[in-house]
């Protein structure tokens, strides 16, 4: 099982066909994306598209299909996250530390310090 992972820091995005389907979200409108910190993974809801960062060019990639060396099938952890706009990985470093995954696999969930 192979997982390309990325902290995502200088991320870009690609340009291409696939990300201007997502781009067409109202970027007003708060959409629901599902995260899977293992794989480090975005899902829209809506639209069933990804957002994956691609560390050989070093930027978020959004596609209707993951590549091969993503194994989703095993993705029973993911989390719920409402953003606005068509551009969730932005806020990938905030979802990595809330979502650690830990060196056996499971994910350890920080409280949220806005709610009480």
């Amino acid at each position: 099982m192979l997982f390309a992972i990325g902290t995502g820091a200088s991320a870009q995005t690609d340009t291409s066909a696939s990300s201007k389907t997502m781009s067409n979200t109202a970027s007003n409108q708060p959409a629901k994306y599902w995260y899977y910190p293992v794989q480090d993974v975005y899902q829209n809801e809506t639209t069933n598209e990804y957002w994956y960062y691609n560390t050989p060019e070093n930027k978020w990639i959004s596609s209707k299909k993951l590549p091969d060396s993503y194994d989703m099938s095993a993705s029973k952890d993911r989390h719920e996250i409402i953003y606005t706009g068509s551009d969730v990985w932005k806020e990938n470093k905030t979802h990595k530390t809330k979502f650690k995954v830990k060196a056996d696999g499971t994910i350890k969930q920080k409280s949220d310090p806005a709610k009480p």
